[in-house]
């Protein structure tokens, strides 16, 4: 079978389960049918995993929010980082969202949710993200389409593990973001009956009330400054032909 001629069939994409990630990490899973959260791989320092940036407090340049760790051995995996709760991190980066998001039109009526989740004592990285992740889709009206890789006990290197994940979930398509262009191997998907397209997400611009704009921060940024809108510009980065680009 081709599978270009099952482009209605089920979309998988799978990323690591990200600190409150920017907009392209959304549209992935808005396309995809299964948004699998890839926990069962070796966390990376100085990624995405555990920071993310916001606009600086004088609305010019980005900063970092960050979320301290337990110091752990180099080989663990994402799902076995543990946050370092001895310095009131989150009350920090509450104020701090505060401090530059408060006089954006639509700071008030999406802080709530992102602050209960921020103030809850978490123990592990991995399902602080995961909360955050399907908070911020609940504020975009995504439906939850989120499993963990770990529950579905696939073991494997990394090609080969994605692979038997988009077989396990009976996928037609898998969905890969453009980071993985330069360790992709493709040919694994075709050998296994699996179509293969990379997002092409380009990013939009978006008001923000400021004279610079500044691409590629959380997604928590769009909102608080577009509210209802932000799903929409969100899907504005996607490649409108993507489904031509299946191969």
């Amino acid at each position: 079978m081709n599978p270009k001629d099952n482009l209605a069939g089920k979309v998988v994409a799978i990323c690591q389960p990200n600190f409150m990630p920017w907009l392209g990490y959304f549209e992935m899973g808005h396309r995809a049918d299964v948004y699998v959260m890839f926990d069962d791989v070796q966390f990376v320092k100085r990624d995405w995993i555990n920071r993310n940036r916001i606009m600086c407090n004088s609305g010019n340049g980005r900063q970092w929010i960050v979320v301290p760790l337990q110091k752990r051995k180099r080989e663990s995996f994402i799902n076995e980082m543990e946050i370092c709760n001895d310095n009131n991190w989150n009350e920090k980066m509450i104020k701090t969202l505060h401090h530059v998001y408060c006089k954006s039109p639509f700071y008030n009526e999406y802080i709530g949710p992102i602050k209960s989740v921020l103030s809850k004592n978490w123990h592990l990285l991995v399902d602080l993200n995961v909360a955050i992740i399907r908070t911020i889709y609940e504020m975009l009206n995504i439906e939850d389409n989120i499993v963990m890789s770990s529950e579905l006990n696939v073991g494997l290197n990394r090609d080969d593990k994605l692979v038997r994940l988009c077989e396990k979930l009976n996928a037609s398509t898998y969905l890969a973001n453009n980071g993985s262009k330069p360790y992709i191997d493709k040919s694994k998907f075709f050998k296994n009956n699996i179509g293969f397209v990379f997002q092409d997400y380009q990013h939009p611009h978006y008001f923000t009330g400021k004279s610079n704009f500044e691409p590629f921060l959380s997604v928590i940024d769009l909102i608080f400054w577009n509210g209802a809108e932000s799903l929409s510009i969100v899907l504005k980065g996607r490649d409108k032909k993507w489904k031509e680009a299946i191969v």
